[in-house]
């Protein structure tokens, strides 16, 4: 479910479930556990989330494990939580390469990154509103202190209104915007920039 191709020095890995990227708990454990194994290989100095789908980052958590008659209870939630922490607690560079929509979970997933970089048909959601959920407090905060307008944040969360490339540029929730054909070129580019520091020192800020 994970396209994972190594370039110059940058993991790249590429969710890749059809037909949305939906995050089932199984795609969720297997990012978990390439996260880990991209932490500990010397080899890698950074990496980028990216999608294999140009019209879909990632439409979320998987509806299906959501349901009564999954009887999942938390677990699909739980484990959207544990890929955030595993990711943000990355301690190389991260990117997030948003090509297409980016809903609930897979701007969750986008948000642990250190930086983001949008296509241009880029969106983001964080909808849990429209579904009589709330996101947590934790991951509001986490919103609020990627961007400078705050206005963006409250109509995400209050209203669960979508952001374009545009306006996440603007309020800061997106470091830049670029053609989707140049977008994972892109996101190696800035990761391996990332990494020009000395690594123990970029361990140590992100911590």
């Amino acid at each position: 479910m994970i396209a994972t191709t190594d370039v110059s020095g940058v993991r790249v890995l590429a969710l890749r479930r059809p037909p949305d990227n939906a995050l089932s708990m199984a795609l969720l454990a297997e990012l978990t556990a390439a996260f880990s194994a991209a932490a500990a290989d010397a080899s890698v100095k950074g990496l980028v989330l990216a999608s294999e789908n140009p019209k879909v980052f990632s439409a979320g958590l998987d509806l299906a494990e959501l349901s009564a008659a999954a009887d999942l209870g938390t677990g699909p939630f739980r484990s959207l939580i544990a890929a955030h922490r595993a990711l943000a607690a990355f301690p190389k560079p991260t990117v997030a390469a948003v090509d297409g929509m980016a809903i609930l979970g897979g701007w969750i997933l986008a948000m642990a990154c250190d930086s983001r970089l949008f296509s241009e048909g880029a969106k983001v959601t964080l909808s849990e509103v429209r579904l009589w959920l709330s996101p947590t407090e934790a991951l509001v905060r986490t919103l609020q202190s990627l961007t400078t307008d705050h206005r963006v944040a409250r109509a995400m969360v209050l209203r669960g209104r979508p952001v374009d490339a545009a306006e996440a540029v603007a309020a800061g929730l997106a470091d830049a915007v670029c053609p989707s054909a140049a977008l994972r070129g892109e996101a190696v580019k800035e990761a391996r920039s990332l990494a020009r520091v000395p690594s123990d020192a970029y361990a140590a800020v992100k911590r």
